[in-house]
């Protein structure tokens, strides 16, 4: 990892996209509330129930890194408790009215702001347990910033198939980025992933490269790659997370491969998963 300052950088970027969502909230009448979005079955209550309970959650399992503990919060024993756990959590949300709901969602965000700040450079390795695996509480932040956005996205996608990811937005999360593309690729790859070296350039911001060494990913500091993605970071984004493939996205012209094309569609197979 670079620079374990990087991982703090989305911290501004949370509370002023959270402010900004729980506004927009407020201004939604009873009928937008049930407005359909981008993720299959979802209406956008479903959408704020899950944000909120995203908060929660990241608060409670970063706690426990912290102290040292790496199973799931609410008492669970594995995964599958749970989510069984989270269950009456998620109905509870559901049932409030949208202002009660938006209050939930505000207080949450502001309690996991207020620990990730907190946050102290020596504790940013700590491990923290997720659903994909152990992660380290520096990545929270960043993942956070990406739920927030891709969720927002979801929503406005609906009535403006050309809405992209808020532009204020794109800078920080292609900074926190690599990690996301590592995170799954070493968790939670939709494929195999081939050995090699994979560069990434995107319109908007610095180039990163990827190493692929026995079955792990990393971050390395290299110009030379066996191939080199270029394009949109909406698109890479969106690739990595359910939302566009690289296939469409290459068709439409808004990502373009070079180098070992082979190696290259294996690698964003691997990455192409659902968020």
């Amino acid at each position: 990892m670079k620079d374990p300052a990087i991982l703090m950088e989305p911290i501004p970027f949370l509370s002023e996209e959270a402010e900004r969502q729980a506004a927009a909230f407020r201004s939604w009448t009873a009928k937008d509330w049930k407005e359909p979005t981008f993720c299959e079955g979802w209406t956008r209550k479903h959408v704020v129930v899950h944000l909120t309970l995203g908060a929660d959650f990241y608060e409670k399992v970063i706690s426990g890194g912290l102290k040292g503990v790496t199973h799931p919060p609410y008492g669970a024993a594995d995964k599958k408790e749970f989510l069984q756990k989270r269950e009456p959590q998620t109905n509870r949300l559901l049932a409030l009215p949208p202002d009660a709901l938006v209050d939930e969602f505000e207080m949450g965000y502001r309690r996991f702001v207020r620990l990730v700040k907190s946050l102290g450079l020596e504790d940013l390795r700590e491990p923290a347990w997720h659903p994909m695996g152990l992660i380290p509480v520096g990545h929270f932040a960043g993942m956070r910033l990406f739920e927030l956005a891709l969720h927002d996205w979801d929503v406005r996608a609906i009535e403006d198939p050309a809405a992209t990811l808020r532009g204020n937005l794109l800078t920080p999360l292609l900074r926190a980025y690599p990690l996301m593309q590592i995170r799954f690729l070493n968790l939670r790859p939709a494929a195999e992933a081939p050995e090699g070296t994979f560069r990434f350039h995107p319109n908007e911001g610095a180039p990163w490269a990827i190493a692929v060494r026995h079955g792990l990913a990393e971050e390395v500091e290299t110009k030379d790659a066996d191939t080199e993605v270029t394009g949109e970071g909406d698109a890479f984004i969106f690739h990595t997370s359910g939302r566009l493939s690289w296939r469409e996205a290459e068709k439409q012209g808004r990502l373009s491969i070079g180098g070992d094309r082979e190696k290259a569609e294996k690698l964003l197979d691997a990455l192409a998963v659902s968020y």
